[in-house]
Formats: structure tokens, sequence, C-alpha cells
């Protein structure tokens, strides 16, 4: 049965700042126009434009951080982030174990030693030579189902029991 796991609730709290970001400066125009400038219809318009596009760049980058997921069935898993798709059959998974992912601290990953891996179409376009490392990446599973539950982990223990065995 397909299961699908999404971001836990730790990750989406860095929403948070970069909304404020984008809130602030919007303000700062506002306050910026207001001591400085005359109050006229075409600066209210360039203002409401200006918030209404910072608003919508925090609103992309909580739909890209929404698309992030592990797709789990009988035949493999499938990692999907905001620059690739990462399959492999769970007979291939390997454990790489706390491996440093950028900004985002430590995950537990998971990696293949035959992964299918699909670059989104926007980063086909912009990066043609770096194939090597999207197939190296592997799957940040700490990333993702409800921790509490360990719905995940018990999702990959029934598929890939080899991952658990001591040897």
């Amino acid at each position: 049965m397909k299961k699908t796991f999404y971001l836990t609730p730790s990750y989406w709290v860095s929403i948070i700042p970069l909304t404020l970001v984008f809130l602030a400066l919007g303000i700062y125009m506002v306050i910026f126009y207001i001591q400085f400038e005359e109050i006229t219809f075409s600066n209210i318009v360039f203002l409401a434009i200006f918030n209404l596009m910072s608003i919508g760049a925090a609103g992309i980058f909580i739909k890209f951080l929404s698309g992030t997921k592990v797709i789990t069935n009988s035949t493999g898993i499938e990692y999907q982030s905001l620059f690739l798709v990462y399959r492999s059959n769970w007979e291939d998974l390997r454990c790489a174990g706390w491996v440093a992912q950028g900004r985002a601290g430590y995950a537990f990953v998971l990696y293949s030693l035959n992964p299918e891996v699909e670059r989104k179409t926007w980063r086909r376009r912009s990066d043609q030579k770096n194939t090597q490392t999207d197939n190296s990446k592997g799957i940040p599973i700490t990333w993702f189902g409800d921790y509490k539950s360990k719905n995940l982990l018990a999702e990959i223990h029934e598929y890939a029991p080899h991952l658990f065995s001591e040897d």
C-alpha cells in the first residue's frame, strides 16, 4: 500500500523567520514612504504591490517546502524534494548513518546502490554536470513522518529489514 510522509513540524518552523523577513521589508517600505514621500495613489499602489510580492515570495517558499515528501510502497521508496526525485527499490537501500545536511543540521540518511534520480524540470536546465552528487545524496528519513508514532521507520523496517541487521 502506498503511504506518503511529509516534513515534520520542526522543519515548518523555518518558514516563520522567512515570512517575517518578507513582511518586515513591506512594513519598512511603508514607513519609508510615509516619512519621505508624498502619499499619492501611485505610492499606495506601489506599496500594495510590493507587500503582495513579499507575501507571494513567502508563499512560493511554503509551496516548495510542502512538496518535499517520502512515498513508500511494496516495491520501493521515493524521495521528492525541491530539486529532485530519488527512487530506490528496497533491496538496494543502505544506511549512510548520520550525515551533515547543511543548515538543516544532521539527518539519518538512507542511500541506494542503484538509485533512479530525476531532476526537477527547472534544475535540469541550470546544472547539467552534477548528476554524480545527485545520485549520492540519499534520503534524509529523520525529516519525515511523525517522530512520536515512528510510522516511516515501521515502513522501512517492514520492507527493508536488512538495514537493521547486525552484519
